[in-house]
């Protein structure tokens, strides 16, 4: 009696764990390991599964080489005006359906003018200046676009290009500023998680949500192990200022006249129930620094403010902010993707005579 009670109590606790795995698999969480790439940075598995609902929800499938768009080639047709997007997780737009995103919308409006666009969405979670620079070679050579648009926000030139969690960061030394690629990250030690997640097959989603947590506390005590290489003094402001000249100095050199810079305007913003039109003061000492820098290096920069305010006395809608997180904030819903596609295209009908 008491080994047939312990038989129904785990098929029991194997019944729950298939029932959440289902539930997380195709409601929460599922995510593919990475393949490893040295020339354009890692990205996911081709033609796999990704499902978000932490935040908004989609439930994708990557391209043929594991982007978010529902076709890629690196072979490039006759005639055909090639667009690239990078970014991080904005950009990306795992939250929308794919067709939603700023890159698809696009891609529909300019190939509603007399010429022939491509836009492919490049665009990867976690991904700031450093990596940009570092895989510029990469992306002219595989994909040789005529524009490349990159998605940023303050923090791409300054904290997060600063992360030593990161595959690259910025570094300053006696000799100055470099760019640092962390080969540790690059061969990462989750062989074995993924050899058990593959081994345990149905219970996927589970294992790759755990693995998701498991990655972030290791990037925190990543962090924390190599603060004692960032030799940045303490006045922030002035570090920042050469910081953000010294990227975008190396973005001209490596992008030269095909870069656009799209900065993704944090307002407005719902703060304790009242809406702010504008971003607070340290943001906005940032972005006036980057926008001196294009200025400087002749890089076009494209900001959807206006588009958002308008959308908002419109519709009061705001670009970010989901059913199911903090309204006004996180990345953008579908109806900041839009703005943000009409901005771009508004842009390049201007820059391309379209």
């Amino acid at each position: 009696m008491r080994f047939k009670l312990i038989g129904i109590y785990f098929l029991a606790g194997v019944l729950s764990l298939l029932g959440w795995n289902l539930i997380i698999g195709n409601f929460i969480y599922q995510e593919t390991p990475d393949v490893l790439d040295y020339q354009i940075g890692n990205r996911k598995e081709p033609f796999s599964r990704r499902v978000n609902g932490q935040e908004g929800y989609a439930s994708i499938i990557t391209d043929a080489m594991g982007f978010n768009n529902k076709f890629i080639s690196p072979a490039k047709q006759m005639g055909v005006f090639r667009i690239i997007v990078l970014g991080d997780s904005i950009a990306e737009a795992l939250q929308v359906k794919q067709e939603e995103n700023f890159s698809g919308q696009l891609n529909h409006l300019l190939n509603q003018t007399d010429k022939k666009f491509e836009v492919f969405n490049l665009a990867v979670s976690g991904r700031a200046v450093p990596d940009y620079i570092s895989y510029a070679p990469g992306y002219l050579e595989i994909f040789k676009p005529e524009l490349v648009i990159m998605q940023i926000n303050t923090a791409d030139f300054t904290a997060d290009a600063r992360n030593a969690g990161n595959q690259n960061y910025l570094l300053q030394t006696a000799d100055g500023l470099s760019i640092k690629n962390d080969t540790r990250l690059k061969t990462s030690g989750f062989d074995k998680l993924r050899e058990l997640k593959n081994k345990l097959g149905a219970f996927k989603p589970i294992v790759e949500y755990a693995k998701k947590h498991f990655i972030d506390l290791r990037k925190k005590n990543r962090t924390n192990e190599v603060k004692a290489d960032l030799a940045f003094a303490p006045g922030a402001a002035t570090d920042d200022l050469a910081a953000i000249d010294w990227q975008m100095n190396k973005l001209k050199e490596a992008y030269d006249d095909k870069l656009i810079i799209f900065y993704a305007n944090p307002a407005p913003v719902l703060k304790n129930g009242r809406i702010f039109l504008t971003e607070d003061d340290d943001q906005e000492q940032t972005k006036k620094m980057i926008m001196a820098a294009t200025a400087k290096y002749q890089i076009d920069f494209v900001d959807p403010y206006e588009e958002f305010i308008d959308q908002y006395r419109t519709t009061g809608q705001l670009p970010r902010g989901f059913n199911n997180s903090e309204p006004g904030a996180g990345h953008f819903n579908a109806a900041g993707h839009s703005a943000v596609a009409a901005a771009l295209f508004e842009y390049l009908q201007i820059k391309l005579a379209l």
